[in-house]
């Protein structure tokens, strides 16, 4: 019974030493720029009245889209949308999300305006 045991307990630490190595990433992505850098276009805040429409569709796609495309549209479990708009019209990119296409489902939990403004700021990544 002790080396039953004594597996059991060597198969569940390799397996939890796994896990644990799968969900760690570099720590790059949360480090403030050094002093004297100046953040990227993707980190500077943008001025204007395009910034609170830019906030408001990132928090859509970050709410609805993804858990699945990755938050920075690179893909994951769903493919990378990095330059969907140069594969599908805005038109074509709101019926995907309306309709849903291949394994992803319809969104449907989304309002026409969030779905236009989604498909609009898709279109844009080429």
């Amino acid at each position: 019974m002790s080396k039953r045991w004594w597996k059991r307990v060597l198969v569940g630490g390799v397996l939890l030493w796994a896990l644990t190595g799968c969900a760690g990433g570099t720590d790059q992505e949360t480090q403030p720029p050094e002093q004297g850098e100046t953040p990227s276009q993707e980190e500077a805040p943008d001025a204007g009245d395009g910034a609170t429409a830019d906030a408001e569709v990132k928090a859509v796609y970050d709410n609805n889209c993804a858990s699945c495309h990755g938050a920075n549209l690179e893909g994951s479990f769903g493919p990378s949308l990095t330059s969907v708009g140069s594969k599908y019209s805005k038109e074509e990119i709101g019926e995907i999300i309306k309709n849903g296409k291949g394994q992803m489902p319809a969104q449907t939990q989304l309002s026409d305006a969030e779905r236009e403004s989604l498909s609009a700021w898709l279109a844009e990544q080429k």
